[in-house]
């Protein structure tokens, strides 16, 4: 395993590696593009634009996101990344639509221009550096264990899609010239709404995940089972009644609510919580807040004659399974 000073050299390296490529193909396949008549490359090189945008708005926004907490904003700044992506997204939506009616739009022309050869050439080019990038960020990515670099690779993945969406569109263009079978000028119209198609699942993608972020959807059972292990390693843990954690921003926040002695002191039940934090933090470096929760144990009846301190109201979850029964 890479320490993590070589993991984030490697990490950063293919990042501007991905950068650079996004930003030559964009302009190329943009100039070619209009130059050579082809709706379908030019749509490939708005997809390589919504790549760089992405990225770009990415990393501006997560300097904002790394700042501290002050007076007005105590948990922090990590929603700003959201934001952000949140109106990346919007506007690539709008991009791909305004493409896809263009495209579709021109199935009206009874004669659409045939691509020059030059935007076959660049589509292939696309098609081929893309496929060199992906194989050798996918291949880091496996090594390092790197969710970020995986993120890289699918993104060039997606960007292999798009360009063989726009050479299929090209070469099928170029059959109305040799076939009796006309439909085909349309082909490269049909490549460019391809690629629309893409960009907006790009945008959908990107606004789920964000929407996820801002409305604090939990984090997937099997994290919260981790959390839940690592907590019960303490035996001064007797139950645990309440664990809840949520994403904010690029970080999470954990809430928890444990039973311990009733007879534990103030100060054995400080030094507990900030073992217990301590313990999560170490494991999930994402964590950046865990409030802790002390419950007396035995928990004191209610007059129904039940656990006062194991009832969860309605929204706070239940006991995680496999908690020590009281």
């Amino acid at each position: 395993m890479e320490d993590d000073r070589t993991r984030a050299r490697i990490e950063a390296r293919l990042g501007i590696l991905s950068a650079l490529g996004n930003a030559f193909l964009a302009l190329l396949k943009l100039g070619l593009g209009w130059a050579g008549q082809s709706r379908a490359l030019f749509a490939d090189g708005i997809h390589n634009v919504a790549d760089l945008l992405v990225g770009g708005v990415g990393a501006l926004s997560a300097r904002v996101a790394e700042k501290p907490p002050d007076e007005d904003h105590p948990y922090g700044h990590g929603k700003a990344e959201v934001l952000a992506a949140a109106g990346v997204a919007a506007f690539l939506g709008v991009l791909a639509l305004l493409l896809a009616v263009q495209g579709i739009a021109s199935f009206g022309n009874p004669e659409p221009p045939i691509p020059s050869w030059e935007t076959l050439a660049a589509a292939l080019f696309s098609l081929g550096l893309k496929g060199v990038l992906y194989r050798a960020t996918i291949r880091e990515a496996e090594r390092l264990s790197s969710y970020a670099l995986q993120a890289v690779a699918l993104d060039h993945r997606s960007d292999i899609w798009g360009s063989l969406a726009a050479a299929l569109g090209i070469l099928g263009s170029y059959l109305a010239c040799a076939t009796p079978f006309a439909w085909f000028r349309h082909a490269d119209a049909v490549g460019s709404v391809v690629v629309a198609a893409l960009i907006l699942r790009m945008a959908y993608d990107l606004l789920r995940e964000t929407g996820d972020i801002l409305m604090e959807r939990t984090l997937p059972p099997e994290t919260l089972e981790r959390y839940a292990r690592i907590v019960r390693s303490f035996p001064e843990v007797r139950n645990i009644d309440r664990l809840r954690a949520r994403t904010h921003g690029h970080y999470v926040l954990v809430d928890l609510r444990i039973a311990v002695d009733e007879n534990l002191t103030v100060a054995q039940g400080h030094a507990l919580g900030r073992a217990v934090k301590e313990a999560l933090i170490a494991d999930d470096p994402r964590i950046r807040e865990v409030l802790v929760h002390l419950n007396p144990y035995p928990y004191p009846a209610t007059e129904g004659g039940r656990p006062a301190a194991a009832e969860p109201s309605r929204n706070e979850g239940e006991g995680m399974p496999g908690d020590r029964p009281p």
